[in-house]
């Protein structure tokens, strides 16, 4: 098999300064791109990566490679505004799993536009810790890496800017599969309601994912999270008050409520919704492929399919980093009421358009 090799005409692999191998970092790196007829990204990082255009969401990645290399995306940009703000927010996992490789993180990002590079790591992006995704969080299993725990202010207050340096080179690659189309999966239906209660447990779900934090499973211990996502999920009861089918487009949770969304049918993607709060609340998305026992079983298959977004009062478009799949969602809000508009599912994936059975052996 012949591999093919890919060069960046400036950028340079750069990351937080002393900070390659800390777990679940997540940073957002910025620059300012002027009006372009035709401009194009070039970027490869490690461990996973989104794209925003003008605060739109555009592309997510990389794509797999085996230790020691990286693929490159090449994703075209419109840049339609006199300044177009260009974001990548890069999670650097640090830790082994099934999913992506316990790498050093590192972006190495550049703009070409109208055939000339106008912005490159290493010259023109500067970047801030993106704090507003809590860093110290359980696994979400024994295979994948960490559960997604947000903290939103309106204002985007408590981001820190962070000093970039150079990392080491790396061995880039083209990406070598298709590019997701991310077609978009609204939610069918509402299908149940109700009133949520909290109750401390006499004991609480440890798997191994949680357990067996140490030199073979890397994660953040018991003792070290500053929230632990089922725990607070698992204190939950729940009173059934209304069951049927509602429309799914806009949905008023109530304080200390629940609605039980019906996706269809089974989504792999990025779970994304709107909400406006009228006072702070916590939003808790349950979510699994089933129903077991008319319920949504958010730890079935030793999994932590638990979501959090800690709210303040103010209006938010919310889009997971992490790929999930499911049909049941339980959205739950503590603490205060929101309302919750155009929940989807932004499908990954390349659609393959042509398929050919092979008959002769």
């Amino acid at each position: 098999m012949q591999i093919h090799s890919v060069n960046f005409e400036r950028a340079k692999p750069v990351w937080a300064k002393g900070r390659q191998n800390e777990m679940n970092l997540t940073l957002s790196f910025y620059t300012q791109v002027a009006r372009a007829e035709t401009a194009m990204l070039r970027l490869a990082g490690a461990s996973l990566y989104q794209v925003f255009v003008n605060g739109r969401f555009c592309a997510a990645g990389p794509a797999r490679a085996a230790h020691g290399f990286y693929r490159v995306d090449e994703l075209e940009l419109a840049l339609e505004r006199e300044q177009n703000r260009i974001e990548i927010r890069v999670a650097g996992y640090n830790a082994n799993s099934y999913y992506v490789l316990n790498q050093p993180s590192f972006l190495c990002a550049e703009v070409i536009a109208d055939g000339r590079v106008v912005a490159a790591t290493g010259e023109h992006f500067f970047a801030v810790e993106y704090t507003q995704r809590v860093q110290k969080v359980q696994r979400y299993s024994f295979q994948r890496t960490f559960v997604e725990v947000y903290r939103l202010d309106e204002r985007e207050a408590g981001r820190r800017p962070v000093d970039l340096e150079p990392t080491a080179p790396k061995q880039f690659l083209e990406r070598g599969v298709g590019y997701p189309q991310y077609e978009r999966e609204d939610a069918r239906h509402v299908i149940s309601a109700g009133r949520v209660s909290l109750s401390e447990k006499e004991s609480y779900s440890r798997d191994r994912s949680m357990t067996g934090i140490g030199e073979g499973l890397r994660g953040y211990r018991l003792e070290e999270l500053d929230i632990t996502s089922t725990q607070e999920a698992e204190k939950m009861d729940f009173t059934e008050t209304w069951q049927g089918e509602r429309p799914a487009g806009e949905v008023d949770l109530g304080e200390n409520s629940y609605a039980l969304y019906d996706m269809g049918k089974n989504l792999t993607g990025l779970i994304a919704f709107d909400v406006e709060c009228t006072e702070d609340t916590t939003l808790y998305l349950l979510f699994d492929e089933i129903l077991s026992d008319g319920r949504v079983d958010f730890l079935r298959l030793e999994c932590a399919n638990v979501l959090i977004w800690q709210l303040k009062k103010g209006r938010y478009c919310c889009l997971s980093f992490e790929p999930y799949t499911l049909r049941y969602l339980q959205a739950v809000s503590l603490g205060g009421k929101c309302k919750i508009q155009n929940l989807h599912i932004r499908r990954l994936g390349f659609p393959q358009s042509q398929r050919e059975i092979l008959t002769d052996y």
